[in-house]
């Protein structure tokens, strides 16, 4: 009987998402062997060359998943930096030629989306019929990057799914989460942070997410949306992880303006806009995916 264990690849494998799909796998996937690209040793594309990003990927990444001919890819990669052509090479093209690979080669995609492809004067809750909306920047990439994905799935062959993504609740400081952004917020201002009360934004616990993800690579293809948040504002959420994360030197300001942080998704680099009629809810909904609660109740 074959030993030969089944394959996992990973793009983005050491950012955020990646770590801890890394390790949630080597907990909860044993059976599995798990790669990740090296993408300091080879960038998926390259802005000085003349090649298309279809030729480079082609030249890139077709041989390592021919080497390793993988079961599942998961697709976690987010440009590193604001250049305008790896923006729109990594956000857009590479998660549309994964899925031409996934149809020529056989594995399972899940690639990651995000909340962002609704516009920030549109209000939730999204459901999976809501029109995306974005018009610019990162949230109308992610909405093209979605439209390529979907127009392959329409193919019987197809084996991809779109996973949609809030903001992610980690406690590592160091990485890109709601508590960086909290803990930036606070070095920033004296201990302050201003927190709407009137902003019920799309999130979800970091452990939680992966694990949602990690169960969608072996249910039905298809679009998914992963919200934790049942209803929380930003105000209250910030309050509670001020306590979990050892009492932080945080004082919370509540305030009814609804301050939407773009930030958080794109490249370190904050805009802001500031609503403040009204109760603003980000969150999706999708009733397929059982989450466990935000905060469990002690």
């Amino acid at each position: 009987m074959s030993t030969t264990k089944r394959r996992i690849l990973i793009l983005g494998g050491h950012g955020t998402l990646g770590t801890a799909m890394r390790h949630h796998l080597s907990e909860h996937a044993s059976d599995w062997e798990v790669h990740a690209w090296n993408r300091k040793a080879q960038p998926l594309a390259h802005k000085e060359t003349d090649a298309s990003t279809v030729s480079q990927f082609e030249q890139t990444l077709l041989p390592w998943l021919t080497q390793h001919r993988p079961h599942v890819v998961f697709n976690f990669a987010v440009a590193g930096g604001m250049c305008s052509f790896e923006a729109k090479a990594i956000t857009v093209d590479l998660p549309v030629w994964l899925a031409d690979a996934s149809l020529e080669l056989g594995f399972r995609l899940v690639h990651t989306s995000s909340v962002m492809v609704f516009a920030s004067d549109h209000q939730g809750p999204y459901t999976l019929d809501t029109q995306p909306s974005a018009t610019e920047g990162y949230g109308l990439q992610k909405r093209q990057a979605e439209e390529g994905i979907l127009a392959r799935a329409q193919d019987p062959r197809a084996l991809v799914t779109i996973a949609r993504l809030g903001w992610q609740i980690g406690a590592d400081p160091a990485k890109n989460t709601m508590r960086r952004f909290l803990e930036d917020q606070a070095s920033q201002n004296g201990g302050r942070i201003r927190a709407s009360s009137m902003w019920i934004p799309s999130c979800s616990r970091l452990e939680h997410t992966v694990d949602k993800l990690w169960a969608l690579a072996h249910r039905d293809p298809g679009l998914y949306q992963i919200e934790g948040n049942p209803g929380l504002s930003f105000a209250d959420i910030a309050t509670k992880l001020r306590s979990e994360y050892g009492n932080r030197p945080w004082t919370i300001e509540r305030t009814e303006d609804f301050v939407y942080t773009q930030g958080v998704y794109t490249q370190g680099v904050y805009t802001q806009g500031v609503y403040t009629q009204g109760v603003y809810t980000q969150r999706m909904v999708d009733n397929r995916l059982d989450m466990p609660p935000l905060f469990p109740a002690l």
